[in-house]
């Protein structure tokens, strides 16, 4: 096991429990919850997948839910060391217009006027091939030292003159099942000097059965203040909501970390967007 893995592995069996603890209650009570007993409750259906690629997804992601409260129904009574999941719901929703108005209602038209922002500045987002934009992943990676999951280690080695711009492996990208798939998802501005498109932001989207899950959503730190990110978020719930093709039908809840990770301003920005505290249960 590497230096970095070792010291992830320890953040998260020891750091983010009482990190979860310690910011609990004040979280909840933001995002206008009494306690954990009126948590509503996101039932996740994984499925029973045929190939053995499809289940080490569902058992990946068993791994990554296992960290959250369950719904006391699902097994013990929800314990505070454990996070409270930020889901967004999307049967709240009939469609993706009926997501932005949300959104604008709820932000006095704030995040609205961020994404036309966005898109006046020249940033337009889509899937990409992750191994063509290595050095740009890279460079998103370690523009700063500390993010939402952690300390950054690959930033802390870039700037005492180690480490490299490798592209990690996906085993899931390009799965041709509807139910379990991994897609790279990026932000884009034109880089006149460079004389081509620059990636700023990106996001693993991974589906596993009624969930998305949203994994590394990161920006590169000059760009997070221009809402690149927001415009990234926004358009994959709105693709999502789309349920135009098999592969995004029956979809109901995206997932996107802990509601006590990160600062107040990370905690803002989710519920803006309208992720919400939840318990998981497993069907």
């Amino acid at each position: 096991m590497s230096l970095e893995r070792l010291l992830m592995r320890g953040y998260f069996a020891l750091v983010e429990p009482v990190q979860f603890r310690l910011k609990k209650a004040d979280r909840l009570r933001r995002a206008g919850m009494a306690g954990i007993g009126g948590l509503p409750v996101a039932t996740l259906r994984l499925g029973e997948p045929d190939t053995p690629l499809d289940r080490q997804m569902v058992e990946n992601h068993r791994h990554f839910i296992s960290k959250f409260m369950r719904h006391a129904a699902d097994g013990p009574a929800p314990s505070p060391w454990r996070g409270t999941a930020s889901v967004i719901d999307l049967d709240r929703f009939t469609d993706a217009d009926a997501y932005i108005r949300t959104i604008k209602k709820a932000t006095s038209r704030g995040i609205t006027r961020e994404l036309k922002g966005a898109r006046e500045l020249g940033y337009r987002c889509g899937t990409f091939d992750r191994l063509a934009h290595g050095d740009d992943l890279y460079d998103i990676e370690t523009s700063k030292l500390f993010r939402t999951g952690g300390p950054v280690l690959k930033a802390v080695g870039r700037r005492l003159g180690l480490g490299d711009a490798g592209v990690g492996h996906d085993p899931w990208l390009g799965s041709p099942s509807p139910l379990y798939w991994t897609q790279d998802w990026g932000v884009f501005i034109p880089d006149a000097a460079a004389g081509r498109e620059r990636l700023v932001g990106s996001v693993v989207l991974r589906r596993i059965g009624n969930s998305a899950r949203m994994v590394a959503i990161m920006a590169h730190a000059e760009h997070l203040s221009a809402g690149a990110l927001k415009l990234l978020f926004v358009e994959i719930v709105c693709r999502l909501l789309a349920r135009d093709e098999p592969a995004t039908q029956g979809v109901r809840y995206v997932m996107g970390g802990a509601m006590e990770h990160g600062k107040l301003g990370l905690l803002d920005w989710k519920l803006r967007l309208q992720f919400q505290p939840h318990l998981i249960a497993e069907q």
